[in-house]
């Protein structure tokens, strides 16, 4: 911003300790344009905002502003998480969604690199794969799910969870 002498960046995950006249969270005082944050944790929204001080003396507050950290990557690239819940009852993806252990606290996860999980790996449980999909060139694609004892595949235009669609779904097992 011309004219500033210094920035003081808010960094939080909750939005109140960003927001008003008085923030919670510690400034980040500096006289730089770029910041490195350290310790981010993976899967976590974190939001910020930067108030500028003008060579008046006068701050000027800043819109708030969040971001996720990726939970995996696959060679520096965004990767597919792969979450699974253990012991889950029934078979619908109800049964999952309606589990108080979804989706907050699955019994593990790894990273992949494609939106495939392995076969033949286990009974009696539910798994979510979720990650970005950035087709090469604008046009009209098919998609494929298959799984044993139901399925959905939902997409978003963009990185907002509120836009999702279901595209597809199949309510028994595929071979």
């Amino acid at each position: 911003v011309a004219g500033a002498t210094m920035y003081y960046v808010y960094v939080g995950t909750d939005p109140s300790e960003v927001t008003g006249d008085t923030p919670t969270a510690n400034p980040i005082a500096t006289t730089g344009t770029t910041l490195d944050l350290e310790s981010l944790t993976a899967g976590t929204t974190y939001y910020w905002r930067v108030d500028v001080v003008t060579a008046e003396g006068e701050i000027i507050k800043g819109e708030v502003h969040s971001f996720t950290m990726p939970i995996c990557t696959v060679e520096g690239a965004p990767g597919v998480l792969r979450e699974w819940w253990r012991d889950t009852p029934g078979t619908s993806v109800d049964d999952l969604l309606n589990d108080p252990r979804f989706p907050n606290d699955p019994d593990g996860w790894e990273c992949l690199d494609c939106f495939e999980g392995p076969i033949d790996w286990s009974d009696n449980y539910a798994t979510r794969l979720s990650g970005w999909l950035l087709p090469p060139v604008s046009g009209e694609y098919t998609f494929w799910i298959s799984g044993d004892d139901n399925q959905q595949l939902w997409l978003s235009t963009d990185e907002t969870q509120a836009n999702k669609v279901l595209i597809a779904s199949v309510t028994g097992w595929t071979a």
